[in-house]
């Protein structure tokens, strides 16, 4: 048979301004979670900004498919009744077929796939219905159909409490690292290291301009540091781009071992992100959001200058002192020159990164094995599905 034989849809219009729309809360396509249909939330009745347009009617019979951009698998299981939007299509099992059932059989990668086959527009590809519900499906038994839809139920539910452990184990890694911070740049010992403006120990430097006026000196191709590159402690170097520079762009802006190099913007929270450059490439140069700040080594340790920016102490500085409009936070070389460095003894100073550096590295390790995990887990239920689903397509 087609999927047409088992699911038909069910689009009841709820019109906007109607006491029905008012009095029934609303669903986006955005609140329901890609691979799983996991529905996060709704939006309250009496919520004026949500869905202003006409919707679809659901109730906890149907199943809502997603015929836009169908390659994400957003089909969710709704357990109250409301409104949803009409990129999300109610369909009503036929008599004889498990709702349940019907609902993993259509975030099965093959549905996907089928589904994927005969999209109609290019930027936000829509699942054609016709062409779905021509899809030829092999349903077992009613009795065989619970079975699969409640050994999947187990199944997705182990998943997603593995999932949620593994999450935890991320955020508590988090605020481990903000922990490591904090213990080594506690208000005590920030109070005992002299203070000096960054201005007197350092030479900042932003970065090359680009886009400027055509050099009348021979240029080299030349690669660059962007902001893109640019982490919260680690620099991202797989997609690094060249400029054209000259003997004087060289001299100026050349990035040397040893170098702290900091975003001027950004995120409020990602703000004066930074760490040290180690010559990862041999000749590189910065552009004008990255400040280069090159101290005497004999006076900072540059990985304990860069911890410090990073830390609590260093973020609040620059929060402090930033433009900000709309989101976005930026610093100007002013205020970066004035930041009160802290500088306690050299010994101390190396002291504190490199007890610092064993303790992030240790975490990195963490968060990597979890990310592998998290990977691994994401991958099962398509595994299952296609177990479940593979002796009836």
């Amino acid at each position: 048979m087609i999927l047409k034989d088992i699911c038909v849809q069910d689009r009841k219009i709820v019109y906007p301004c109607s006491l029905e729309s008012a009095n029934l809360p609303y669903l986006g396509l955005e609140q329901i979670e890609s691979q799983t249909g996991r529905i996060l939330s709704d939006r309250p009745t009496g919520d004026s900004s949500a869905g202003i347009g006409a919707a679809f009617r659901f109730d906890s019979r149907h199943v809502l498919y997603s015929k836009l951009r169908p390659y994400l698998n957003k089909v969710a299981l709704p357990e109250h009744e409301g409104r949803c939007s009409t990129e999300l299509i109610p369909l009503l099992p036929s008599a004889g077929i498990e709702r349940d059932f019907l609902g993993f059989l259509l975030r099965s990668p093959s549905a996907v796939a089928h589904a994927s086959s005969a999209n109609t527009g290019a930027r936000m590809p829509r699942a054609d219905m016709e062409h779905l519900f021509s899809w030829e499906v092999e349903v077992p038994t009613i009795k065989v159909q619970r079975r699969i839809a409640s050994r999947l139920k187990e199944q997705m539910t182990a998943v997603e409490q593995a999932r949620q452990q593994v999450l935890d184990q991320i955020r508590h890694a988090e605020i481990l690292r903000l922990k490591y911070f904090r213990d080594a740049f506690d208000e005590s010992a920030l109070a005992e290291w002299d203070a000096r403006a960054l201005l007197d120990i350092a030479h900042i430097v932003s970065g090359m301009t680009l886009g400027g006026p055509v050099a009348q000196e021979p240029t080299t191709k030349v690669p660059y540091l962007r902001v893109a590159n640019v982490k919260d402690g680690w620099l991202m170097l797989e997609d690094v781009k060249e400029i054209d520079a000259t003997e004087r762009d060289i001299e100026q802006f050349q990035l040397r071992h040893g170098d702290v190099v900091l975003t001027e913007g950004g995120d409020p929270d990602k703000l004066g992100r930074g760490t040290v450059w180690r010559e990862e490439i041999s000749l590189c140069l910065h552009q004008n959001h990255i400040f280069r700040v090159r101290f005497d080594h004999a006076q900072v340790c540059p990985e304990f200058a860069a911890y410090q920016f990073a830390s609590r102490y260093g973020k609040a500085y620059f929060l402090a002192h930033a433009k900000q409009t709309t989101g976005i936070a930026s610093i100007n070389k002013g205020v970066l020159s004035r930041f009160p460095f802290r500088l306690p003894p050299l010994a101390t100073q190396r002291h504190i990164a490199a007890r610092l550096r064993g303790q992030f590295e240790h975490l990195q390790q963490l968060k990597s094995a979890l990310t592998d995990q998290l990977a691994a887990l994401d991958h099962l239920p398509g595994a299952y599905l296609r177990e479940a689903f593979g002796n009836f397509q």
